[in-house]
């Protein structure tokens, strides 16, 4: 077998990681190289910001390519991403040449949304930060001049007419395009979580106690497929329930805000990775496994900070300034709030 140059082992690599993200050993395997001269490549590659690490740990390192456009660098299957990527290019270049302008990022994710279901396409899509989107981070400005092939069913001219139906139903706002695909698909957590961020950009002249109704609401419907995070976010509704009862309720209203966006973040990067699954190959799982508990792990750690963060403000809170109604069961909540608070 002829020894590869170093140029051909680089080609090699940025090949195999452009499918997918992949081990350290797995590239070596792929390439035909020793796990030490692909070592060498990968950290050469990473300083001239071709490739970068995103997952390290002792006993294994997870490379991708800087320009791998799956969300959380999960390896989905490659089919999917260049299908996504041909309705994403068809779209940009049909609102361009509609409206003479470049769809904003929420808008291209939003058609695309529509393309994928009206059509009955076996696409990923899945919930995110804000609603329903692609599995790919898709940038309007990038796709105006790329052009991809479409090779599965319906036909291509089907895909594109439709695309041209859709658009006409769309007007680039991105308020707008949220709240409308929260109503179509029921979307009744993000509708929720977006009364509550509205509340929270009032400030000190919003309703705290329309704040806390919102936010007891939107804990009532947050999924327990994960007990951790449910957990983690039972414990910030309580600080915030203790916080909102004291007699300055809006003194850590901005701490309150901040750390309800790092577990909104944690509650929605769980339900895409968990949605996720079902569009990984079967000889990808354990990869998707470790790049998942990376995200969630870190993710949880981030949550955990921030909400004892809010749990210490809220030991710190004398119990006679808790504001509470002087009625018989009002006192009663008033005694065993306290209690909670002496024994954390």
């Amino acid at each position: 077998m002829t020894k590869k140059s170093r140029e051909e082992i680089i080609g090699s690599i940025l090949n195999f990681l452009d499918e997918k993200p992949l081990s350290i050993q797995q590239i070596s395997e792929n390439v035909g190289s020793n796990w030490v001269t692909v070592n060498d490549v990968i950290e050469e590659l990473k300083k001239e910001g071709k490739v970068r690490e995103i997952v390290a740990t002792d006993k294994i390192k997870i490379i991708k390519r800087t320009d791998y456009p799956v969300f959380y660098s999960i390896p989905i299957r490659k089919e999917y991403k260049e299908q996504t990527l041909f309705i994403a290019s068809e779209i940009v270049k049909e609102w361009k040449k509609q409206k003479n302008e470049i769809p904003l990022n929420t808008t291209l994710q939003k058609i695309a949304v529509e393309i994928i279901r009206n059509n009955n396409l076996n696409i990923p899509v899945l919930p995110l930060h804000y609603g329903l989107v692609t599995a790919i981070a898709i940038r309007p400005e990038e796709q105006i001049n790329k052009n991809y092939e479409w090779k599965w069913h319906p036909e291509k001219n089907i895909i594109i007419q439709s695309i041209k139906e859709e658009i006409s139903k769309h007007k680039n706002k991105a308020s707008d395009e949220e709240d409308t695909q929260y109503i179509k698909y029921d979307l009744k957590l993000f509708q929720i979580r977006k009364e509550i961020i509205s509340l929270f950009k009032l400030g000190e002249r919003g309703d705290i106690k329309k704040l806390g109704e919102k936010l007891a609401q939107f804990n009532f419907m947050l999924p327990t497929d994960n007990l951790d995070i449910y957990n983690i976010f039972d414990r910030f509704i309580y600080s915030c329930n203790i916080i909102f009862m004291s007699r300055k309720p809006n003194k850590n209203l901005n701490e309150i805000r901040e750390t309800f966006d790092v577990l909104w973040d944690l509650v929605t990067t769980n339900m895409f990775l968990k949605d996720s699954i079902r569009f990984v190959s079967h000889e990808d799982l354990q990869l998707f496994e470790l790049i998942k508990s990376f995200h969630i792990n870190s993710k949880m750690c981030t949550s955990d900070e921030r909400v004892s963060n809010l749990e210490s403000i809220a030991n710190s809170i004398n119990p006679d300034d808790i504001d509470v109604p002087m009625d018989e069961e009002s006192i009663e909540i008033r005694r065993i709030l306290i209690e909670g608070i002496e024994r954390e």
